[in-house]
């Protein structure tokens, strides 16, 4: 989703702030490489684009409003870190 709604002048340092959150996620939640806990629990992330609205745009370039709905979190036996949605715009 980055690569299609960033600019390319910004797309590196947005993605690598992305990266480096769902890193601290992954230590935080004791999350392995595998995408598994220590229990066999499995890390959910999804994100759905739910809208838009154009603020802006001219011939060169345009600046738009994305509305989307994370879900992140470890579905398991463990409650307390089970997915959650998030809105965000």
């Amino acid at each position: 989703m980055l690569a299609a709604t960033a600019a390319s002048n910004v797309l590196h340092s947005v993605t690598s702030d992305t990266d480096s959150t769902a890193r601290l996620v992954m230590e935080n939640r004791g999350v392995g490489a595998d995408g598994k806990t220590a229990d066999e629990s499995e890390l959910i992330t999804r994100t759905a684009a739910l809208a838009t609205r154009s603020i802006s745009y001219s011939d060169q370039a345009a600046s738009i409003e994305l509305w989307t709905a994370p879900v992140g979190g470890v579905a398991g036996k463990d409650e307390t870190q089970r997915p959650q949605v998030a809105f965000l715009r």
